[in-house]
């Protein structure tokens, strides 16, 4: 009697399953930490293009422009506000923009140093440079897990990794 050899045995399958969760079990760790990372540098491109648009159009269409963050940790949107009337205060009439950072990344810490009346905003008057009383920022965004990247704005309106 012949026997035909028409496909796999149980104990193949089982030892080819046991290496491809074995490979996963290996591999997923290092994923994980590569979507964090990406998304940690997503975000640090997105904010350091952001500033550097507000920046420049503050220089181009001669307004000032104003980021704003909610608070001083853990924020997820900012909002980009050119004002037309350089009363440092959001009107209706005024173009806004809000910026939503890509998950989990997150800006954990924002310390700006400036006058008490906008502690976490970064105001760019007409020529590109920070608004007299503001000697630039801190932002430092995380990812998931938490490693922190740094970027800082300088009085003249500058950022920058440090």
């Amino acid at each position: 009697m012949r026997r035909s050899s028409r496909g796999f045995t149980l104990i193949e399958l089982l030892i080819t399953i046991g290496i491809l969760g074995l490979a996963l079990a290996i591999a997923l760790p290092a994923f994980r930490s590569f979507r964090d990372s990406l998304s940690r540098s997503q975000a640090r491109a997105q904010l350091i293009a952001d500033l550097r648009a507000a920046r420049q159009t503050s220089v181009t269409r001669h307004r000032s422009v104003i980021v704003s963050f909610a608070g001083t940790t853990n924020q997820t949107t900012y909002t980009l506000h050119t004002d037309l009337n350089g009363d440092q205060i959001q009107q209706a009439n005024e173009p806004r923009s809000i910026h939503v950072l890509p998950t989990p990344a997150k800006i954990s810490t924002v310390s700006i140093v400036s006058s008490p009346a906008h502690p976490t905003s970064l105001i760019f008057d007409t020529s590109g440079l920070l608004i007299p009383g503001y000697s630039g920022g801190r932002l430092i965004v995380t990812g998931g897990r938490g490693r922190p990247d740094t970027l800082d704005v300088s009085a003249v309106g500058m950022v920058y990794r440090p």
